[in-house]
């Protein structure tokens, strides 16, 4: 304070700030040169929750990217090298359960415990997919270093008559030369009589 009880600012030097803009509950101050303050329109604390481009977040943090396409309408996270990891983390008491993140390979990935080492789900960036394997080898594959590697497809219909379709797998060709883009083959598994 400067002795009278009234809050005052001063820059590096000793200047006083003169003028403040812009002023609103809840605005996070912000300089500009070196006598202004300006209270920020897009960046809100209320105590308890940051909304950042937004005057009312419901979250502990709150982004509203605005609208347009690219990265400047993304949450950017950005890591040092192609050796480091960046993810976000989610935890209990302190303790991460759950990753997301951008690997050394530059493969997205979702990992247990913050260790790369539990990788479960990973996308390579040449578009394979691995469910329980860091390096999938085909468009999809489905790995599981405890035993035989189960897919599901569940029919949750109460209503599925004998011989009626149980699951359905479409294998579809995008070769127009023939019959054109559409289901070439099928296999579907029938409810038993």
């Amino acid at each position: 304070t400067d002795g009278s009880g009234q809050l005052s600012f001063a820059d590096a030097g000793g200047g006083t700030i003169t003028s403040a803009s812009n002023m609103s509950n809840n605005r996070v101050l912000t300089a500009s040169g070196s006598t202004t303050i300006n209270g920020e329109s897009n960046l809100i604390f209320d105590g308890s929750k940051l909304g950042i481009g937004t005057a009312s977040p419901t979250g502990p943090l709150h982004v509203n990217t605005g609208s347009g396409t690219g990265n400047a309408n993304t949450v950017f996270i950005d890591r040092a090298g192609s050796t480091d990891y960046s993810a976000i983390s989610f935890a209990t008491a302190g303790t991460v359960d759950w990753s997301i993140g951008h690997n050394t390979a530059g493969n997205f990935e979702v990992f247990e415990d913050g260790l790369d080492s539990k990788t479960r789900f990973t996308v390579q960036t040449d578009g394979n997919v691995g469910i329980g394997d860091a390096t999938p080898l085909t468009n999809l594959e489905v790995s599981n270093s405890s035993g035989a590697a189960t897919i599901r497809i569940s029919n949750e219909s109460n209503i599925v008559a004998a011989g009626g379709d149980l699951g359905i797998i479409e294998f579809y060709s995008g070769d127009n030369s023939n019959s054109g883009d559409s289901v070439q083959a099928s296999l579907s598994v029938i409810q038993p009589t």
